[in-house]
């Protein structure tokens, strides 16, 4: 019995909500006793940061793994770009804890300069308690400004706006893993983000990209501004695509779980 735990454990005490609103996550923890991590023969956590909030929840070291999701990397192969315009983008599912407003703050100090933001992604809740319409918050909040929201995208439509965009940015308050994150690396994007979820594993500091606080759009500005040159881009996105394809191609990741189904059956 193998329990994969993706951000189910402690993930709710970093969600952007109020105490009253975390109370249902502690209750439900009491009166289950927690007792189908217990039962586990395993637990797989997903990131470095997902392994300690599993211990901190009660999992025992002998029986927590971090195995991280996998992705094909070959479906992410870069293209040439079009180099009049600077391409930033953003996928996820846009819930108050993803914190975009920094970002667009940011578009707006950078509002004279050939820069597009594209928001892929449709609106989601944190939780039931929290509070709706925060999409038309941030278009009002984009007003005046060169950015795009496309909605959800999936597959091949969703890999292409990967292809085109020059640099990724990711401001989110907590995540467990961050898949999107892995995407855009294995489609050799230089990443800004917060320091969440698989960003501790493959955002360099000035390598592959950029570790930036949750509320400082000048910050992110001024990063958005210094990868602007195409050589450091280039440069960065080649670092952080080698990154993702040593350590997320699935054939590996297969073999991590093989190995531990192994141990014991």
């Amino acid at each position: 019995f193998v329990i994969n735990t993706h951000g189910t454990l402690l993930a709710y005490k970093n969600f952007n909500m109020g105490f009253l609103s975390k109370v249902p996550y502690y209750v439900y923890d009491l009166i289950t006793s927690k007792k189908i991590v217990k039962k586990a023969d395993m637990v797989i956590a997903a990131t470095g940061q997902e392994y300690k909030e599993a211990l901190e929840f009660g999992v025992k070291k002998e029986r927590l793994r971090t195995i991280p999701v996998g992705i094909n990397i070959k479906d992410y192969e870069p293209v040439k770009k079009d180099s009049s315009m600077l391409n930033l983008l953003f996928v996820g599912r846009i819930s108050r804890n993803r914190n975009l407003g920094p970002i667009i703050k940011a578009m707006g100090i950078l509002k004279n300069e050939k820069i597009k933001l594209t928001i892929v992604g449709g609106e989601a809740k944190s939780s039931e308690t929290s509070k709706t319409g925060y999409v038309d918050e941030l278009k009002h909040l984009s007003k005046g400004l060169n950015i795009n929201f496309t909605g959800p995208k999936y597959g091949k439509e969703l890999i292409n706006y990967y292809k085109k965009a020059d640099i990724f940015v990711y401001t989110s308050f907590y995540e467990n893993f961050g898949q999107t994150m892995l995407e855009a690396g294995a489609a050799g994007l230089p990443i800004i983000a917060t320091k969440t979820g698989i960003a501790n594993d493959i955002v360099k500091d000035n390598k592959t990209g950029f570790i930036v606080g949750p509320d400082n759009p000048k910050e992110i500005a001024e990063y958005i501004k210094e990868l602007s040159d195409k050589n450091k881009r280039t440069m960065f996105g080649k670092r952080i695509r080698q990154i993702v394809k040593k350590n997320f191609d699935w054939n590996s990741i297969i073999e991590r779980y093989i190995k531990v189904y192994d141990s014991i059956r």
